[in-house]
Parts: C-alpha cells; sequence; structure tokens
C-alpha cells in the first residue's frame, strides 16, 4: 500500500471530520485530490501536491510532455495508474493505456504487466477488483510479456480474455492460435492449458513387476492382474502436461472451436457397471454414469444425456473452473490434438 508521508498524513488528521462525505476512496489520486481542495494555499505546496498537478495536466492532454514527466515520481507514477486501471477496466479508454506504454516511457516500464502489477501492490482495491474480473479486453494495446498473461488467465472469475493485434498475439509462440481472428474472439479457453502446461523431460524406466497381484472383489471372486507382467523397458519422450486438471471452459473453447460432440453426446456403447465391478455387457445410450443415492447408498447409474457440462450428479456445472468429466479417451485425445 502506498504510504503518505507525515505532512499529507498530518493533514488528513486535520481535515477527517470533512471526508465522511467524501464518496470516492477507491484510489489515491482522487483522496489527494480531495484533500488538496480542502488545503489552505500554504498547505497546497506540498510536494506531493505538486505531483498531483503534474497528474491533473496529464490526463487533461494540456502537456504531452508530462508522459515522460508522470513516471519519474513515486506518487505522480501511482496517480497515473491508479488512473489507467480504472480506464482498462471500467470505461474501456484505452487511450490512456497507450500512452502510459509508450517508447517514451519504456525506460521505467516493462509493459503492462509490470504497470498494474505496480498499480495492485500500492492499492489494495486494485488488487481486490483485478482478482475478481470477470472480462479483460487488451485488443491493440502493448501487451508484450507472456509471464503477464500468465497471471491474468489464473484469475478465477475471469470468463473472457482479448488481445487481437497485440505484440503477445503477434509472437511466435502464440501467433498461429490468432491467425484469422478478430477483436471478438475469447483466447482464453486456449491460453489457460497452453501457457499453464508443465515441460516433463522424457527418459527411461522399467514398468511391471514379476508377482501375480491377487485380490478379492466384492462377489467374493478372485481376481488377478497378469497384464503387468513382466518387468519391461519403456521409454517415454518429452511432453508437456497441464498445470491443472482441464476445467469445465478449457474444454468448453475446444468445443465450441471446433464442433466436437462427445462419445457421450452421440450414444456410443457403454460398458455395464453393476454391483462394483465392470461386467462384459454393454448399452449403446446418449449419456454418462452419474451418481445417484439409492437407501442410504451412493451408487452409480447412467444418466441420460448427461455430457461433459455436467457435474457427477448429471446436473449442469456451474463451475467453469471445475474440472471436466463425463468425456471418454476418444474425448480427450481429440482435445489435446487440437490444442497441440
Amino acid at each position: 500500500m502506498l504510504i503518505p508521508n507525515l505532512a499529507i498524513r498530518a493533514l488528513l488528521i486535520k481535515y477527517k471530520d470533512r471526508f465522511q462525505d467524501f464518496k470516492a476512496k477507491k484510489y489515491w489520486y482522487e483522496i489527494v485530490g480531495y484533500l488538496y481542495s480542502l488545503c489552505n494555499e500554504d498547505e497546497q505546496k506540498h510536494y506531493v501536491f505538486a505531483d498531483y498537478q503534474v497528474f491533473k495536466e496529464w490526463v487533461s492532454g494540456s502537456d504531452d510532455s508530462q508522459t515522460v514527466v508522470i513516471t519519474k515520481s513515486l506518487y505522480t507514477k501511482q496517480f497515473a495508474l491508479e488512473y489507467a486501471f480504472e480506464k482498462l477496466f471500467f470505461q474501456k479508454d484505452k487511450k490512456t493505456i497507450r500512452t502510459l506504454t509508450t517508447d517514451r516511457v519504456a525506460d521505467r516500464w516493462q509493459g503492462l504487466g509490470e504497470m498494474l502489477a505496480f498499480a495492485q501492490t500500492n492499492n489494495a482495491y486494485c488488487k481486490e477488483v483485478f482478482t475478481q474480473l470477470t472480462e479483460i479486453d487488451l485488443n491493440g494495446l502493448n501487451v508484450s510479456e507472456i509471464a503477464f498473461l500468465k497471471t491474468i488467465i489464473e484469475i478465477r472469475t475471469l470468463k473472457a480474455l482479448y488481445l487481437h493485434d497485440t505484440p503477445v498475439s503477434q509472437s511466435p509462440e502464440l501467433s498461429k492460435i490468432f491467425e484469422g481472428k478478430d477483436y471478438t474472439f475469447n483466447c482464453l479457453g486456449i491460453l489457460r492449458p497452453l501457457l499453464l502446461a508443465v515441460k516433463v523431460e522424457g527418459g527411461t524406466f522399467e514398468m511391471g513387476q514379476d508377482e501375480i497381484n491377487e485380490f478379492i472383489g466384492r462377489d467374493g471372486v478372485e481376481w488377478y492382474c497378469t497384464d503387468e507382467q513382466p518387468v519391461h523397458e519403456v521409454s517415454v519422450d518429452s511432453f508437456s502436461i497441464g498445470k491443472y486438471p482441464v476445467t469445465v471452459g478449457d474444454f468448453r473453447a475446444f468445443i465450441q472451436a471446433t464442433g466436437y460432440q462427445t462419445d457421450a453426446e452421440k450414444g456410443t456403447p457403454i460398458r455395464i457397471f453393476r454391483d462394483g465391478m465392470w461386467t462384459d455387457e454393454y448399452i449403446e445410450t446418449k449419456g454418462s454414469y452419474i451418481s445417484v443415492l439409492v437407501e442410504n447408498q451412493w451408487i452409480s447409474r447412467i444418466g441420460e444425456n448427461t455430457n461433459w457440462e455436467c457435474d457427477v450428479f448429471g446436473k449442469k456445472q456451474t463451475d467453469d473452473w471445475h474440472p471436466v468429466i463425463h468425456i471418454s479417451w476418444h474425448d480427450a485425445q481429440a482435445y489435446c490434438q487440437w490444442l497441440s
């Protein structure tokens, strides 16, 4: 949190009763601006108020040279970033953001990510709001840091992210995703699993066992695992795996992009699960297994028309961050091929 110096603290205490009717308390530039209006001429000479005047001139656009000056002071920098934060996320005014990310201030900023990180670090409101955003429109802005995107896509409330015509969307790593797309393209569903993937180095290991595993099934029948023999050497190439399970939101992006129908939606044969065991019987129907409470006991039944959008009980899933279920091996393969 940006801490005002002793003089500003003293003035805040002096005029605290006048702040009772002050509604805008989200940003420091609002607080300092209101405090300035309450102070006498001598008090207004404080350098924080001088920084505030520089900020006001920059906002009005009366002195374009202030774009360079705006980042020279901690206070003007904070005021400008709070103002930009409000415009970017709540008023769709991109002009301010573009001004802050021009080459003229490149010596002070490494891009939009650093700017917003500074705003959140020094303003609790910015930090709180940023983690509750549902949509972020960065079309046409100077967004170049993939590290910044990794921070954005982990916002749990986020439903949409727009990055058309940005340096990062034209980068070698991501340009293919944006080919043929325009400013209406919501890239969140594909960027989230891609950017949060972790690379696993390939190698060789011994798989299987020499002993036969024996266990007793629920019906008392003895079962043996003989398909794990013998111990053998397996080599695996390097691969990437998601940091988190594939979510309903991730899978929705795949469905919307390809029009794919899952096995549960098409109605492919489903193996019958009975009395806690898989049988050799199949039934051809649309749906997937769901959990049902019968006589105080949870059992598995085929839920008609249950698909990837549903939860374990067959009801429509409302949380896009929930791991997607009711998908088959074929569905998972199709999703991975699309993502790759």
